[in-house]
């Protein structure tokens, strides 16, 4: 019997649909096997509401206070380059879009979990941003969980932390095995700008989630409590538009990712052939925003995805009977 597979699906840039991952996960589950299909649990993280409040408001204030009058464009740089901007960083939790945004995908996680202790295999897929805030969502963690595991051993060691940070810290050990990504099986990345936030420090010193940030850690993919089999199965696919501005390889980042077993990238025609034939040298601009925005409708990617989620469903279930050695099982 094929295993449950959480599905976790997690936007981009200027997203307002709530319902925005729906053409994929049909995609993905009428590529599946009836039998398989009813153990694809699909849950959407919706961050947008947190920026779009603030974005909005500024447009407007700025036609209130005259001379200015916003067409298309403006929104969409506002509400991309906007987004972008607004995950960043910062000391101020409270205030931060980045922790709010953090806190929508713990909320997804923390809804489909299942008490006392969850430990289904986890798939996230991922658009634009999305990508970013999924990788960088894992890296924070993967650094809280060490942080909770040397305060254990060391109940009186002082952590450079707020007082919200150290309280979210120390409700890890209550979260199941899902929520602490430590069934994070399948990661799958579509339109993924991640690159553009290397420029910082360069290319060469960041790592992929596929690495620990000490020797002696786990890496946050894939998930440690993963069966071996599963474990096994486990891939990253980044998935990108030749004519997408905003969709990358990751590979050619360092060595650390071109060599990484589970990553590999994946070129595809996500604004339909028809767009890609006519939209030729000087033109193609004009297939940029279809090649960015319709990947959650291609084929290819949901062809990849369902290949992806039937290979954790079918891994071999891992044999107990070595744990019991006095029990006979029964013929």
């Amino acid at each position: 019997m094929p295993r449950d597979v959480v599905v976790l699906f997690v936007h981009g840039i200027n997203t307002t649909n709530r319902e925005y991952y729906k053409p994929l996960l049909d995609r993905i589950v009428e590529r599946l096997p009836l039998s398989h299909q009813r153990c694809v649990v699909p849950r959407p993280v919706f961050w947008g509401n947190v920026v779009r409040g603030r974005t909005d408001e500024y447009l407007f204030d700025a036609v209130k206070a005259g001379n200015f009058k916003p067409h298309k464009i403006h929104q969409l740089a506002i509400g991309g380059l906007g987004d972008a901007a607004a995950y960043t960083k910062t000391e101020q939790i409270k205030m931060s879009a980045y922790y709010r945004i953090q806190a929508a995908f713990r909320s997804a996680l923390a809804d489909v979990a299942l008490e006392p202790n969850d430990e289904r295999p986890l798939v996230i897929i991922a658009h634009s941003l999305g990508c970013h805030i999924t990788s960088t969502y894992a890296w924070d963690l993967h650094k809280y969980k060490h942080m909770g595991q040397s305060l254990r051993a060391n109940p009186d060691k002082k952590l450079n932390v707020d007082d919200d940070t150290m309280k979210f810290i120390k409700s890890l050990d209550d979260k199941t095995a899902l929520e602490r990504l430590d069934t994070f099986a399948g990661f799958v990345t579509m339109g993924c700008n991640m690159p553009l936030f290397t420029f910082t420090f360069g290319q060469h010193s960041v790592t992929p989630i596929t690495h620990a940030h000490a020797p002696d850690y786990h890496p946050p993919f894939p998930g440690e409590k993963l069966e071996p089999t599963v474990k096994a199965a486990a891939r990253w696919r980044n998935y990108y538009s030749l004519n997408d501005p905003l969709g990358y390889p990751l590979k050619p980042l360092n060595d650390k990712y071109a060599d990484d077993w589970y990553l590999s990238d994946h070129p595809v025609v996500s604004e339909n052939t028809i767009r890609q034939s006519l939209y030729q040298g000087w033109l193609r601009p004009l297939a940029a925003e279809a090649a960015h925005g319709n990947y959650w409708w291609s084929k290819d990617v949901a062809a990849g995805a369902a290949d992806l989620i039937k290979n954790i469903m079918d891994a071999p279930q891992p044999d107990y009977m070595h744990m019991f050695p006095n029990l006979t099982p029964t013929p």
